[in-house]
C-alpha cells in the first residue's frame, strides 16, 4: 500500500527568493511518497510563499529511515509528522489519518501524489541550483542585500550607493555594472510599466516574468569608444513593491572583437543575473 510521510515545517519560504518567515496559516512541507512496489521514493518539497514545489527520486528507504532522516535536516523547523496510508490515493485517506485540510494531489505521469495544504496552484517556479553549478563562485550582497548574486570568485568587486557596483576579472576584457533605481509609485493611477519597449539601436535578446515574480529584458547595444568597437549586454530586471518600482539595471561592457572569447563569460552571467535575489520590501 502506498504511503505517503508528511512534514509540517513552522516556517513558510521561498526558494527562489531565498525566505524563510515565519508561518501564518500556511506553511511549508515536506513529503516522502513511497509507492507499494519499486525502488524510488520520491522526496516532495512545498514552499508555501509562492507555491513552489520541488519532487527529487530517492533511492528506497523505509519510513523509519526517512523520519531519521526528517529529524536531521529540518528537526529546528519542525512542527509535526503524519504518516498516511493511501489504500484509495484521494482525500479520504487523509480525513482518515486526522488531516482535514487541504486535498490529496496525484501526478500518475510521474508516479508520485503530495498532500497540497492550502489548495493553492503548486508547481516548480524554477529548478533546484545543484552544487557544483556554482563551483568557483562566491556571493555578491550588494549595498546591504538590495540584491544578492553570484559572480567568479576572482572577480573585483567595487559598490558605491551614489555611483552603482563595478564587477571585474583583473586579467579580463569585461566589466560589469550595476545601478539600482527605486519609483515611488504609491500616487499612481495605473500600473508601472515594468517591459517599456525598445529604444532604437536596443537589441532585444529575451525578456519575460523571472520564478522571483521580477519583470525581465535582455537586451544589446553596440558603442564606440577611444576607437574601439563595443558591445554592452544589458539585463533589467523590474520588481513591483507596494508603493515602489525598483529597477536593478545590469550592464556588462566588453570588445565587440571579443564576443566569441567571451561566449561562455556571457552565458554564465545570464544565468546568474537571471537568478538575482531582490531585496523582498520596499525601503
Amino acid at each position: 500500500m502506498p504511503v505517503l510521510l508528511i512534514a509540517r515545517l513552522t516556517v513558510r519560504g521561498s526558494y527562489v527568493r531565498d525566505l524563510e518567515l515565519p508561518a501564518d496559516g500556511t506553511f511549508d512541507t515536506v513529503q516522502f511518497f513511497l509507492p507499494d512496489d519499486g525502488p524510488v521514493v520520491y522526496r516532495v518539497r512545498t514552499f508555501a510563499f509562492d507555491h513552489d514545489i520541488h519532487v527529487q527520486g530517492l533511492g528506497r528507504q523505509p519510513v523509519e529511515a526517512l523520519r531519521a532522516h526528517l529529524d536531521r535536516t529540518v528537526g529546528d523547523v519542525l512542527a509535526g509528522v503524519d504518516e498516511v496510508a493511501l489504500p484509495t490515493m484521494g482525500r479520504p485517506d487523509l480525513v482518515a489519518a486526522g488531516i482535514g485540510e487541504g486535498d490529496l494531489e496525484v501526478a500518475p505521469e510521474a508516479r508520485f501524489a503530495f498532500w497540497n495544504p492550502d489548495g493553492g496552484r503548486y508547481a516548480t517556479r524554477a529548478a533546484p541550483i545543484a552544487p557544483e553549478e556554482r563551483d568557483g563562485l562566491r556571493e555578491v550582497v550588494y549595498l546591504g542585500g538590495i540584491a544578492r548574486f553570484w559572480l567568479p570568485g576572482t572577480w573585483e568587486s567595487e559598490q558605491d550607493p551614489r555611483s552603482g557596483g563595478c564587477f571585474y576579472d583583473p586579467d579580463g576584457e569585461g566589466t560589469l555594472r550595476l545601478s539600482v533605481l527605486t519609483f515611488d509609485t504609491s500616487a499612481a493611477t495605473g500600473p508601472p510599466v515594468l517591459r517599456p519597449p525598445r529604444k532604437p539601436g536596443e537589441r532585444q535578446i529575451d525578456g519575460g516574468t523571472l520564478p522571483t515574480g521580477c519583470e525581465f529584458d535582455g537586451y544589446e547595444i553596440s558603442a564606440v569608444e577611444d576607437g574601439e568597437d563595443l558591445r554592452i549586454r544589458y539585463w533589467q530586471i523590474a520588481q513591483e513593491l507596494p508603493g515602489q518600482c525598483r529597477v536593478y539595471v545590469f550592464s556588462y561592457t566588453y570588445p565587440a572583437a571579443a564576443g566569441a572569447d567571451l561566449a561562455g563569460e556571457l552565458a554564465l552571467l545570464d544565468r546568474e543575473l537571471r537568478r538575482m535575489i531582490p531585496y523582498p520590501d520596499p525601503v
